[in-house]
Parts: structure tokens; C-alpha cells; sequence
């Protein structure tokens, strides 16, 4: 469990420095997130609503509404005729990423690399005697599965931009090739002693 854990802090730092030269240092990001044009006129109205802390989401989807059949047409022609969009909207402002927010994340990359080597420790238990690469491959297709079932569904479901799914995944696969890299180094299945030859009368 010590070497699952050190593992763990080693390959979850490396996702953490990884994170922070993906969005600082090289362009991986450029197109990820682009500003709002007009921007005040926009603020101005989302605080004259006074919404809450949410995801909001135009044209939403009727629900709770004496007349089901018309508010569904409705809907459709929104829909139709666009524009479609999302939004998270937090009220309260905060400084630029905050130490919390730093903190989250680190933690965050330190939890699913603990999954990470627990997963692949589990299969060397169960006697997968797989070589450097197989460890390898093991770990860089959970950042495969992590970008299908996330910023591909998101895509297909909530109209994500290209750009965006794009850096995202990006992003994610070079995560954890590195983090395989290093959980593949750490991480091997015991190494096999012949059994002694039956002494012979």
C-alpha cells in the first residue's frame, strides 16, 4: 500500500505540472476559451435577473407547465431556429484561481491517479504479468475511456464547440500518457522464482 500510495503522489504531481504548462505554456488552449463580445451588455442583464448559482441552458426543455403540447412546440421551434446555448452563471465574483481552487485540483489529480494504480495493481495481483508497455496501455487508455464518457458526450449531448473538445481531449490523452509513463515505471508485477527442482533419490 506505501508504494500504491508514493506512486499515486508522483504521477498525480505530474498531472498537476502537466495541467499547468497545457494551459500556460504551450497552445493546446488557444481556441479552448474565448471572450464573450460585449461582454458588459451581457453582465448587465444576467444581474438584473438575480439567477442563482446554476447551469442554465436556452431553449430548456418544458417541464412542470399546464399546456405540455404547446410549450413542446414551442420548444421545437426554439430549437429550430436557434440560437441554442448554455450557461454557468456564479454570482459571486473570487480572485483568478484561487489557492482552494489550486488545491482542488491537485487533489483531484492525486485521487485519480490513486484509482489508476489501484487498477492496474489489482490486474498484477490477479496474475497479469504484463511487460512495460501493456502497464503502459493499461493506464493511457483510462485517459481514452475518461475523454469518451466526458468531453465526447458533452459534445454529442450539449452542443460543446469543437474547439473546445478538442483541446480538452487533447489535453487529457497527454495527461495520461505521461502519467502511464510513470505509474508503468513504478508499478510491476513480482518478480517469479523458479521453484526448486524436486530433489532426485
Amino acid at each position: 500500500m506505501v508504494r500504491i500510495v508514493l506512486v499515486s503522489l508522483l504521477s498525480g504531481i505530474v498531472l498537476f505540472a502537466w495541467g499547468m504548462l497545457a494551459w500556460m505554456v504551450f497552445p493546446i488552449h488557444d481556441g479552448t476559451l474565448k471572450p464573450l463580445p460585449e461582454a458588459e451588455a451581457v453582465v448587465s442583464v444576467l444581474k438584473q435577473q438575480k439567477l442563482e448559482d446554476a447551469y442554465y441552458v436556452y431553449p430548456a426543455f418544458p417541464e412542470n407547465v399546464e399546456n405540455q403540447e404547446a410549450a413542446m412546440k414551442e420548444f421545437e421551434q426554439q430549437h429550430k431556429s436557434g440560437p441554442i446555448f448554455s450557461l454557468i452563471y456564479h454570482s459571486q465574483g473570487t480572485e483568478p484561481m484561487p489557492p482552494a481552487m489550486m488545491g482542488g485540483g491537485l487533489l483531484i489529480n492525486l485521487v485519480s491517479s490513486f484509482i489508476a494504480v489501484v487498477l492496474l495493481s489489482m490486474a498484477i495481483r490477479n496474475g497479469a504479468r504484463f511487460t512495460f508497455f501493456q502497464r503502459f496501455r493499461f493506464v493511457a487508455l483510462l485517459g481514452v475511456f475518461a475523454a469518451v464518457v466526458s468531453y465526447l458526450a458533452l459534445k454529442n449531448w450539449m452542443y460543446f464547440p469543437g474547439d473546445f473538445t478538442n483541446g480538452m481531449i487533447l489535453d487529457l490523452l497527454i495527461s495520461w500518457i505521461l502519467a502511464g509513463i510513470v505509474i508503468a515505471a513504478l508499478i510491476k508485477p513480482a518478480t517469479v522464482t523458479a521453484e526448486a527442482e524436486p530433489e532426485t533419490v
